[in-house]
C-alpha cells in the first residue's frame, strides 16, 4: 500500500507471511522503517484516507489497523466470515470514515459496512450487511461532488451480475450500475481507482481473465456512471501486486505491478499505458520521487 497523509509524507507498507506490517519511507529512497506484528494472516488490505495508517483484513475475520512504529496492531472490527477486499471512507457522507469490506461467508457474499462514530472509531456491533448476488471482489471509495461513492465490484454466476456498482448507504441501501463497455461476460477478480488522464476525476482499471489476465482501464464521466476503455495491459494473473502514483510527475497516474519482479507502466496522459522496460533484478529505479529497489 502506498499511504499518503494529509501534509504530503509517505509511506510504503506491506504485510509479511510471517504475519507483520512492514513501513518504509518512500523518497528519494526505501528506508526501512519499522515492523509491526499483525497477529494473523492478512487476507486484504486497504490505506486509510489521508493518514499513514494501514488496515489489513485477517483470515479469521479481525480488521485492525496499524500504525507505523507501533507495538502492536489494534483490532477495530470484526467480520463473521474472511473479509476479501476492504476500503476506508465516508459512506454515509457524515464526514466521518467508515469501513467497508467484502466478506466471503460458507454460502454466500456479503457487502459489510461498519459505520464511524467519530475519528477511529467504528460501530462494532450493528453493521450494514447487504447479501450480493455473487462474489464481492472489490470494494472502495471514489471523490464525488458531494462527498465519495462506494463501488463494489462483483463477479456473478450469470453474465448480467458481473461488474461494478455504485451503493449508497442509507437508512434504505440503494444501488446503481457503473456502465463499463466489454466487461460482460468476462471473469473479474480486482478493481482499482486512478487518475489515468490527469483531468481529476477518478477512473477505473478492472483485472480480468484467468492465468491470461490483464488490466483494463476505463476513463470515468464526471457523473461517474459510465467509462470509455483507454488501453488493457497484460498481468501474470489475479493476486498481482498493484500500487497507483504519479511515478513520472506528468499529473496522469500511473501503475506498479509486482510480479516476480516489478513492472512499470506509464499513462501517456489519455488513459494508455506504456510498459517501460524491466530493469535487472537489484538495480534501483528512479521515478519522479519515489525509487524503487
Amino acid at each position: 500500500l502506498l499511504l499518503r497523509a494529509r501534509d504530503g509524507t509517505a509511506r510504503l507498507v506491506g504485510a509479511t507471511d510471517a504475519g507483520e506490517a512492514v513501513f518504509w519511507k518512500a523518497a528519494e529512497d526505501l528506508r526501512l522503517l519499522s515492523r509491526v506484528p499483525i497477529g494473523g494472516q492478512v487476507s486484504c488490505a486497504a490505506a486509510g484516507p489521508a493518514s499513514l495508517d494501514g488496515y489489513f483484513g485477517l483470515m479469521d475475520g479481525r480488521i485492525v489497523r496499524v500504525v507505523p512504529g507501533a507495538g502492536e496492531a489494534e483490532v477495530v472490527v470484526s467480520a463473521s466470515g474472511i473479509p476479501t477486499s476492504l476500503a476506508i471512507g465516508d459512506a454515509k457522507g457524515d464526514g466521518v470514515d467508515d469501513i467497508a469490506a467484502t466478506v466471503l461467508q460458507m454460502d454466500r457474499s456479503d457487502l459489510v459496512v461498519w459505520l464511524g462514530e467519530r475519528e477511529g472509531i467504528f460501530d462494532r456491533d450493528r453493521p450494514r450487511v447487504v447479501l450480493l448476488p455473487g462474489t464481492g471482489r472489490a470494494v472502495l471509495f471514489a471523490p464525488a461532488e458531494d462527498g465519495e461513492r462506494l463501488l463494489l465490484l462483483c463477479h456473478g454466476p450469470e453474465v448480467g451480475l458481473s461488474g461494478v456498482s455504485i451503493w449508497s448507504v442509507s437508512e434504505e441501501d440503494s444501488v446503481s450500475g457503473v456502465d463499463l463497455p466489454g466487461l460482460t461476460g468476462k471473469s473479474v477478480h480486482r478493481m482499482i481507482r486512478g487518475d489515468w488522464n490527469g483531468d481529476g476525476t477518478s477512473d477505473l482499471a478492472v483485472l480480468t481473465g484467468g492465468s491470461r489476465s490483464q488490466l483494463e482501464f476505463f476513463l470515468i464521466d464526471a457523473e461517474g456512471r459510465r467509462g470509455r476503455p483507454a488501453s488493457a495491459v497484460p498481468v501474470s494473473g489475479p493476486d498481482v501486486g498493484l500500487l497507483v502514483a504519479d511515478l513520472d510527475g506528468s499529473g496522469a497516474e500511473d501503475l506498479l505491478v509486482a510480479e516476480g519482479a516489478f513492472r512499470i507502466w506509464l499513462s501517456d496522459g489519455a488513459g494508455r499505458m506504456a510498459a517501460l522496460p524491466t530493469p535487472p533484478r537489484g538495480t534501483p529505479t528512479r521515478l519522479g520521487r519515489l525509487s524503487l529497489d
